[in-house]
């Protein structure tokens, strides 16, 4: 699986402006505490040392993806 890296600024900025697939992509080192995901599908993927802490999900999917010590706690 060959991915690119996105820096967290990046990813949330991305989504801010209503970017809400994200494919191919490595997310490594990140921490979105509380920021409300909605509609979101992020696929072929991987997810590595990232905070999800507080965070809320509606409608979201996470499809094929490698996660890799994240943190999901509300």
């Amino acid at each position: 699986m060959t991915v690119k890296y996105i820096n967290q600024k990046d990813f949330i900025d991305l989504y801010d402006k209503g970017q809400k697939e994200f494919s191919n992509i490595l997310l490594q080192l990140i921490d979105l505490s509380g920021k409300i995901f909605e509609d979101i599908i992020v696929k072929d993927s991987k997810i590595m040392f990232c905070t999800f802490r507080n965070c809320t999900f509606k409608n979201c999917k996470f499809i094929n993806c490698e996660v890799f010590f994240g943190t999901w706690y509300y």
